[in-house]
């Protein structure tokens, strides 16, 4: 049987420049052919057996993004969002979407169904495991019914102490086994208290709801199911509010900002793919090496080593949540540019920027030259389309960034460059105070608004019920005490 692609190959070709691919020795392949005139050996134009088009293997620029050198010279100037929304994007990345390999999924269909000579069918499809995006899925999964260890089955309430910062773990010495739908939300230790967080604030919610509601007819357990769903659709309102108007301005475009959400929807959407391992890929250039609780505390300290890691020390540091939400406040900036913090790397050194070319290369989650990109390009202002051709874009970062260094960008290199890459680059020459340009602008509100707007099940609450409501998430920790 043919292998899998092997990552460690992958990232082996890309820096000695090899195309020594066997396609007998890779599933769905008939044929292997380089750019033309390519020496840094990318492999393009691949084709599976029935005529469709394969992943298509794609370059980092010859430019290390990651030395502490490069970072300090692109984040100059763009350090100007609070560092607190990179992990608040981060669980609103994880409610958009778990993409999965087909067989890690046994029960879904197979896609296009590309075979091998032998008959075996190797599907190019991959599947979100989050069902319904922007649904806080992330966080509720199926519900009390269909999750015990997550919901008191007599209250319906969240398994989570208040006093706590992070979820509780179930089992004495096994801390993987915990009160928590999505593992993924325990990547950090500021996101794992982001989500513990909005467990709580649900349980909060959903006491109120139980005072409120009549209990003349229904019983007890009656009453706590309705107190769920009804909090449950607060808490989402809640959520979209927060994500458009509080997470959504700190990097979107203030012009991009402007567009009706008429004017935004017309535009074509991203396949999911391309959303998950294109544009949320971005997000990876704004982790810092240190933030401040206020005590300095290293990245590398608050990154979970292993699903058994206790999280100790870190779920000990106190956090002055206002360092890490409020502009007024002397706390940890970030902000997107061409680079990424040395410390975010895999346990064995692999840098980020590497993992994620692997997965866009495992994906093909399209490039700048890509038929979708380029009929988003094309309904833009004629003076953006101008500057979003792979020549302006290296020409401009070469002047305005790598040139400052002795680095040159080619237009070869923004062809051949993931999504996330040449957002990246986009973000580094024309982002105002630390957002996205022009184009990542436009496919992350497109993205949003896109999703939120497929939302359709909001039960009604009173308003003469006295809910809390906060307007920004540093408000909504608030709420849930948490110090």
């Amino acid at each position: 049987m043919p292998k899998p692609l092997d990552p460690d190959h992958i990232i082996e070709a890309i820096r000695n420049g090899t195309t020594t691919y066997d396609p007998d020795q890779h599933y769905g392949w008939t044929r292997i052919q380089p750019i033309p005139g390519d020496e840094g050996g990318i492999i393009k134009d691949v084709q599976l057996n029935d005529g469709t088009d394969a992943p298509t293997f794609m370059a980092l620029p010859e430019i290390d993004f990651s030395t502490r050198e490069w970072r300090n010279h692109c984040l100059t100037g763009k350090e100007k969002i609070p560092a607190g929304y990179t992990y608040f994007g981060q669980l609103i990345g994880h409610d958009l979407g778990r993409s999965l390999p087909l067989e890690q999924v046994p029960h879904v269909d197979r896609g296009r169904g590309v075979q091998e000579n032998n008959g075996d069918d190797y599907g190019p499809s991959r599947y979100n495991a989050i069902e319904n995006p922007l649904t806080l899925e992330t966080i509720y999964g199926g519900g009390p019914a269909m999750l015990p260890h997550l919901f008191d089955q007599k209250t319906k309430l969240f398994r989570i102490v208040d006093s706590n910062r992070i979820s509780v773990s179930l089992v004495q010495n096994d801390p993987s086994i915990r009160a928590l739908y999505d593992s993924r939300n325990r990547d950090t230790n500021i996101l794992h208290r982001l989500a513990a967080a909005v467990m709580k604030f649900h349980n909060k919610v959903a006491r109120q709801m139980m005072v409120y509601i009549d209990d003349e007819e229904d019983d007890a357990k009656d009453r706590n199911l309705l107190a769920y769903t009804l909090a449950r659709a607060h808490v989402l309102n809640v959520w979209h509010e927060l994500i458009e108007n509080d997470w959504l301005p700190q990097f979107v475009d203030p012009n991009v900002a402007k567009m009706t959400v008429v004017d935004i929807q017309s535009l074509p959407a991203l396949d999911e793919t391309s959303l998950l391992h294109g544009l949320f890929r971005s997000f990876h250039a704004l982790p810092r090496r240190k933030y401040k609780f206020p005590e300095l505390k290293k990245l590398s300290a608050l990154l979970l080593k292993s699903p058994d890691d206790e999280e100790h020390p870190a779920v000990g540091w106190s956090i002055d949540w206002p360092l890490f939400f409020d502009r007024s406040r002397d706390g940890t900036r970030t902000g997107l540019c061409a680079s990424f913090a040395p410390d975010f790397a895999s346990v064995n050194g692999t840098k980020i920027s590497e993992l994620d070319l692997i997965t866009a290369g495992l994906t093909n989650p399209l490039r700048l030259d890509s038929i979708a990109i380029q009929n988003i390009i094309a309904k833009m202002q004629p003076d953006l389309q101008k500057q979003l051709t792979s020549k302006a874009l290296a020409s401009a970062f070469t002047e305005q960034c790598a040139g400052g260094l002795g680095q040159t960008l080619t237009a070869q290199d923004v062809t051949k460059s993931p999504l996330f890459m040449v957002l990246l680059i986009e973000a580094q020459i024309y982002g105002d105070e630390g957002r996205f340009g022009p184009l990542g602008s436009i496919l992350l509100n497109r993205a949003i608004t896109g999703a939120i707007a497929k939302v359709q099940s909001k039960a009604a609450v009173s308003e003469n019920w006295d809910l809390p409501h906060p307007k920004t998430m540093l408000e909504l920790i608030t709420e849930t005490t948490e110090s």
